[in-house]
């Protein structure tokens, strides 16, 4: 269980470090960190949903300014069905789960699942799709690519809809953070994700580099 899980953290920790028997622990996953970073500046009376758009998807809920409670597998969620019978429809890594939101809803495998199926370079490794993404980050932004980040984030604007239907409140702020979200690419890929989410307020995070640590940091800092 999660306590158990928590205990055997802080073991290795000081096994390794130096760490006080009566320092103040907490056990978050990085979505749970994400929402916590962005809840701060997140308009009141308003469902908030912050995600870590990084190699797969993470995230949390923030609602009546409490994160909600357990650990969401966002990237487990379903988003669509196969059309036919011989379509090619993205699988979860783990689950072997078709059309699931960790390969499709704006992660870095969605970026080279969706490059892939238009005739692109097949990158598999982590190392190696991430080096590519920067590669192309840095790079003009022609039409081939414009139209991928669109359709990226036209893909996180239904995974947004698709959520809706299990919450039990609507989310009308969408923050996302992570490499896919980085630079004039990462721009173009929420733009599109705004266009798809009319009435719904959807920013990239301030900080999707060292925020989730910031977080984690502030809610575990003695008062």
């Amino acid at each position: 269980d999660l306590e158990r899980l928590e205990k055997c953290v802080v073991e290795e920790m000081k096994r390794n470090f130096k760490v006080s028997d009566h320092c103040t622990t907490v056990l978050v996953n990085d979505g749970d960190a994400s929402a916590l970073y962005g809840a701060s500046g997140m308009p009141a009376g308003k469902a908030g949903l912050f995600l870590s758009c990084g190699t797969g998807l993470a995230g949390g809920v923030v609602w009546k300014g409490q994160s909600c409670d357990g650990i969401l597998e966002l990237g487990k969620l379903v988003m669509g069905l196969r059309q036919s019978a011989d379509g090619v429809v993205p699988l979860h890594d783990g689950l072997n789960l078709e059309a699931a939101a960790q390969g499709m809803a704006g992660t870095q495998r969605a970026f080279f699942n969706l490059l892939a199926a238009r005739g692109g370079d097949v990158i598999t490794g982590k190392a190696e799709q991430r080096a590519a993404l920067v590669a192309m980050q840095k790079g003009s932004i022609d039409e081939k690519c414009r139209g991928l980040f669109e359709s990226l984030g036209q893909w996180l604007a239904r995974f947004v809809h698709e959520l809706n239907e299990y919450l039990p409140v609507k989310v009308e702020y969408v923050e996302a953070g992570g490499k896919v979200t980085d630079g004039p690419t990462g721009e173009i890929m929420m733009e599109a994700c705004r266009n798809a989410l009319p009435g719904i307020e959807v920013r990239k995070a301030l900080d999707s580099e060292f925020g989730q640590a910031v977080a984690v940091a502030n809610l575990v800092r003695p008062q």
